[in-house]
């Protein structure tokens, strides 16, 4: 099973299923996840914005210009772990990833 570890904004830690070619912004949204996603996945709001734990940052591709324009706009944002979760498209080299949402006000 494909799974991702979501942190919610009650710090509570929930494994969800995740279909490869899903991206993060999409099973997040599909789970129920307070995800606001308002740009629909265009990378343009920041509503996505999550921390990806250290272990697993480093094995996403790289973030473009724009989606770092985007988070660096954002009050939560970490060098080393923030990422919008519609740049991410979820395959199995990501199965136990673990996400935390970020609160985006």
């Amino acid at each position: 099973m494909n799974y991702i570890s979501v942190i919610d904004h009650e710090q509570n830690e929930v494994k969800v299923d995740a279909p490869p070619g899903d991206t993060l912004m999409e099973i997040l949204r599909d789970n129920l996840f307070d995800v606001a996603a308002t740009c629909s996945g265009a990378g343009t709001c920041g509503t996505c914005h999550l921390h990806v734990d250290e272990a697993w940052f480093g094995l996403l591709p790289q973030k473009d210009c724009y989606e770092e324009d985007t988070l660096r706009d954002s009050f939560h944002y970490s060098a080393t772990q923030s990422r919008l979760a519609c740049q991410i498209t979820f395959d199995e080299s990501l199965s136990g990833i673990r996400v935390s949402l970020v609160n985006s006000n």
